[in-house]
């Protein structure tokens, strides 16, 4: 085989390994796993399956909240936390739904356009092996952000003036 056969079978290697991480994000694991409680005829293409999606995304993340509001009878605060409530659960929902959409096409863009483009095949395999770090340092990054993003939130309903 000539070296731009060989070339070309790892450009389609490569581009297979990359599409294969869309779906081990965490974000998508959680989306899919979301996803197998739908019908079979709800593509994941369709604005309904994404609306599906982010009120099931809400119903696990604010029913908790409220079912615990009821049982210790905090109700009547909820009007002066209406702005944590939606820095706490708003605003990590847009950001897990960002975050799924534009690692997507980041893995889109890089197995569709740039694999094509490189010529090396060291750098193929460097570009490969950048692709599954970034897949997998994502899950070190997401527990470090919700320890942090909680610690945030808990010291913001502590000290916040509002309840006072």
């Amino acid at each position: 085989m000539n070296e731009q056969q060989v070339l070309m079978e790892k450009h389609v290697e490569a581009r297979q390994a990359i599409l294969t991480l869309e779906d081990k994000t965490p974000p998508a694991i959680i989306l899919n796993l979301f996803g197998r409680w739908f019908p079979k005829s709800i593509s994941d293409q369709s604005l309904f399956y994404w609306i599906l999606q982010i009120v099931l995304i809400h119903a696990v993340i604010i029913l908790p909240g409220l079912l615990l509001s009821l049982a210790l009878g905090e109700m009547g605060k909820w009007p002066k936390l209406i702005y944590i409530w939606f820095a706490g659960t708003e605003l990590p929902i847009f950001g897990f739904i960002l975050s799924h959409t534009l690692f997507r096409l980041a893995f889109h863009e890089l197995a569709n356009h740039t694999v094509y483009k490189i010529t090396k095949l060291e750098d193929l395999s460097a570009l490969v092996a950048f692709c599954r770090f970034s897949a997998s340092s994502m899950y070190a990054l997401s527990l470090t952000g919700s320890v942090l993003y909680s610690a945030w939130s808990f010291f913001l309903s502590r000290n916040s003036p509002v309840l006072d």
